[in-house]
Order: C-alpha cells, then structure tokens, then sequence
C-alpha cells in the first residue's frame, strides 16, 4: 500500500520547521543539524515514542573535557516559546560527538524551533 493511500502525507505533524537560530558557547563547533519526522502510526507498522527528533554533530575545539547541553526551543509563529527539549553529551578535548532531541509532544502551533548547545557546570 502506498503511503499517499493513507492520507498521511497530508498530515500537519509532517511539515519540517524551520530552525531560527543557534546559539553555542566558545570553543564549540556546530558542523550540523537535520530536523527528522518520524513516521505516523497510520504511515508505519510501530509509532515511535517522538514525533520527531533533531540530530547533529558537534566538535569540541576546547583543551579540556566538557560536559553539554544540548536544548532546542519551539516557537509558534508570533515567537512565543512553546516547549523545550534536551540532550547531553561530553566530549574530550578534539572529540566529535552527536546529539539527538526528540521532540516527544507534536505542537500544531510549533513553526520554528532554535538549539542552544551551553557547557554545563560539573559540581
């Protein structure tokens, strides 16, 4: 069966946002991003637990070890902050690692999303 024939591509929950900005603290480097939907229950045979996920990878360009989080914000089309969603990674000293946020609750009012990657402070 077609995925057309299921009526899913017509689905809001399937329209990509678009990422508004990005802030990260120095000494790290953004090299990418992808904003992914999963697929609906009517589109898939299993529904996974997000509706979408944000992926990238990031460099530590620091000399130390770093502790990170990871947040991305939702926005509606006014610019008011909907939700937040977050990820943690460490990375050594010229590692490269990659981040995943899953955006659990669909926002039929989301329309643009911002990631801030800040260091977190170790106790």
């Amino acid at each position: 069966m077609d995925i057309k024939e299921l009526n899913c591509i017509n689905d809001p929950a399937f329209r990509r946002l678009q990422c508004h900005d990005t802030k990260i603290v120095d000494g790290i480097l953004l090299e990418n991003h992808l904003f992914l939907i999963s697929l609906l229950p009517c589109c898939a045979q299993l529904a996974l637990p997000y509706w979408a996920k944000i992926t990238g990878r990031i460099m530590n360009q620091r000399t130390d070890e770093v502790l990170l989080n990871i947040m991305v914000t939702l926005f509606d089309d006014c610019g008011s902050p909907l939700t937040d969603y977050t990820d943690m990674i460490a990375l050594e000293s010229g590692e490269k690692g990659e981040f995943e946020v899953k955006l659990v609750e669909y926002h039929d009012r989301a329309k643009t999303y911002t990631i801030l990657i800040e260091e977190t402070k170790q106790l």
